[in-house]
């Protein structure tokens, strides 16, 4: 960013009282208005770890500009608590856009992340995006998540809820309905991808209650508890790691329960060799989805020795 620039904007750390400014750079980025109440809660995770990671630039005349965020998430691994950050929304008003702010806000997150003692940043750079965490900002990205897909005949309920939102309540007590005939309320479950010598997730009661309320439904299918989430298809955010659980049972009476709630597709990703990738890899055929990538912040652990589900996702 040339200093002329930078010199025209204020930079301000998020604060509650600043998040109805984020509203206003995402109508003008994203052409939607998430609402307050969305901010609100993804940044309530002071149970956790520190909140209100990230940076705000403003113009000269007050125009809310760009915005970069991340957000404390709690990990583990061997026993050994860790603390990181996901990096999160990402976005910039039309108006502003070819100014390098992106760069300037994400290196003033991570020093704040930093100094709040996160130990790296990590996150699920798409193809537009990946040039720039890599290029300009010094992150490792060393794969792509491995993507699952399941295709399911049926009239596209859940499709048309999403774009027709008088209908939507609607459908979620129909959905709600079908989901209590083919499963049950699940348990917590800690995530399928930690093992020996890999980490995860740490799926504390906090985080979970943090997780949950963004839609996310914990239901069980056979012995399994399942972590999923409706919006347009089904999104699979983690199945419950057991011994001897024959997984393609599970799948097809998850398969049955959305062919009834009209749920067309199933989707999932997870990091290549985990527990689930090879399971599921028996069954199904992957594709490549986001890249994994990360910031070590202090050295204190290997970030590559972490792998995630689908329901470490932010936006899921």
């Amino acid at each position: 960013m040339d200093v002329t620039a930078e010199k025209s904007y204020q930079f301000k750390r998020l604060s509650p009282e600043l998040y109805k400014d984020l509203i206003y750079i995402s109508k003008s980025a994203f052409g939607f208005d998430p609402g307050l109440n969305y901010y609100i809660e993804k940044n309530r995770t002071e149970k956790f770890g520190p909140s209100d990671l990230g940076y705000i630039a403003y113009a000269s005349d007050g125009e809310p500009a760009a915005f970069y965020g991340v957000y404390s998430q709690p990990l583990v691994i061997d026993g050994h608590t860790v603390l990181a950050a996901q990096s999160g929304d990402t976005m910039t008003h039309k108006n502003h856009t070819g100014k390098g702010l992106f760069i300037r806000l994400a290196e003033m997150t991570f020093k704040l992340a930093k100094e709040k003692s996160i130990s790296f940043v990590f996150g699920f750079p798409n193809n537009n995006s990946y040039p720039g965490f890599v290029k300009k900002l010094g992150w490792s990205c060393p794969y792509k998540l491995h993507d699952f897909r399941i295709k399911i005949f049926t009239i596209p309920l859940c499709k048309a809820a999403k774009k027709i939102s008088l209908f939507k309540p609607l459908y979620n007590i129909y959905r709600n309905l079908v989901f209590s005939l083919f499963s049950k309320k699940g348990n917590a479950f800690q995530s399928s991808v930690i093992e020996m010598g890999i980490g995860g997730l740490n799926r504390s009661n906090d985080f979970l209650e943090y997780k949950l309320k963004s839609g996310v439904l914990l239901r069980q299918i056979e012995e399994c508890s399942l972590l999923i989430k409706t919006d347009g298809f089904l999104f699979l955010g983690d199945i419950q790691r057991l011994e001897n659980v024959d997984y393609s049972k599970v799948l097809r009476k998850l398969r049955h329960m959305c062919f009834w709630a009209g749920i067309d597709i199933i989707v999932f990703q997870v990091s290549p060799t985990t527990f689930l990738d090879k399971k599921l890899s028996t069954i199904l055929k992957s594709s490549e989805a986001y890249y994994m990538g990360y910031i070590n912040l202090d050295n204190q652990f290997d970030p590559e020795k972490f792998k995630y589900v689908f329901a470490d996702i932010d936006t899921f």
